[in-house]
């Protein structure tokens, strides 16, 4: 039996409205991401560093 949840189909929706947007090419919408985020410097997810080493309590047991 399938699941319907308004929220959840609201969600789908709107992901297929944005990435039919960008024809469904993800390089398309990654590229629209970075224009966009070059307009915002006080953005703080540019301080933001990839962690090099996954903690140990980050581990797949």
């Amino acid at each position: 039996m399938p699941y319907d949840d308004p929220i959840v189909e609201d969600v789908r929706d709107a992901r297929e409205k944005l990435f039919k947007k960008y024809d469904f090419d993800l390089k398309k919408f990654l590229k629209h991401i970075r224009e966009e985020d070059k307009k915002h410097p006080e953005s703080i997810a540019k301080d933001i560093k990839p962690i090099k080493k996954l903690p140990d309590s980050l581990k797949p047991q």
